[in-house]
């Protein structure tokens, strides 16, 4: 209900125009993918450019009159409402499992999990950034999602989904890195090839957006 919420608030207020120079170098990587040009700024954000590219794809149809830029604005702003709403859901999933772990009893233990996960619907900051033509929200729900994954027990998808995640925003790394890192050494040496597993995947998840960063950029 609270993602459900959020997306419906923020649908009213999408963002009418770009706001900086980083949503400017977002919007000019729309349009053309040169990171040497700033468009967008390094370290190129290219999945988040992928996706923006796919929303705005959504868009032109539905407001075909509205200017380039403005469209080019209001993809950007969707997608971080759908990011917020998502990051919502797998911040939940987060605090859930972090509460598993407490010493709380199981009925206190899903309260305070529920009441973190509101606190942070509500902040405002969150509330704000929910709507701005920025990665900073894409970026959030993905790492959100690397850290639920690796919390609940698949730390090796997780551990892809966080080398992934840098490529929707690169600070996506202070979050998730040092997670796998603990989770990873907390492993006994007959589970070494289990954490081998996972660096490899998380190098994966990296390498899925970077050979393709290299290549746009002509290698």
């Amino acid at each position: 209900m609270l993602a459900v919420g959020f997306l419906a608030a923020h649908l009213l207020f999408l963002a009418p125009s770009l706001e900086d120079i980083d949503s400017i170098n977002f919007a000019l990587g729309l349009r053309d993918f040169d990171v040497a040009s700033h468009q967008p700024h390094p370290p190129g954000y290219p999945v988040y450019i992928a996706a923006g590219r796919l929303v705005l794809s959504a868009v032109r149809p539905l407001r075909p009159e509205m200017p380039q830029v403005a469209a080019e604005a209001m993809a950007l702003s969707l997608l971080s409402v759908l990011a917020g709403a998502a990051a919502i859901v797998f911040a939940g999933l987060v605090f859930h499992a972090l509460a598993r772990q407490t010493s709380l009893e199981a009925a206190m233990a899903t309260r305070a999990a529920s009441w973190a996960t509101v606190l942070l619907a509500v902040c405002p900051l969150f509330w704000l950034t929910g709507s701005r033509p920025v990665s900073d929200m894409p970026g959030l729900a993905v790492a959100f999602a690397a850290q639920a994954l690796m919390l609940s027990g698949r730390v090796s998808a997780g551990a892809f989904v966080a080398g992934f995640a840098l490529g929707v925003r690169s600070q996506t790394l202070w979050l998730t890195a040092p997670l796998l890192a603990w989770l990873l050494l907390s492993r006994g040496r007959a589970e070494w090839r289990q954490a081998m597993r996972a660096m490899a995947l998380a190098l994966t998840g990296g390498l899925a957006w970077a050979i393709p960063l290299v290549v746009a950029g002509g290698g």
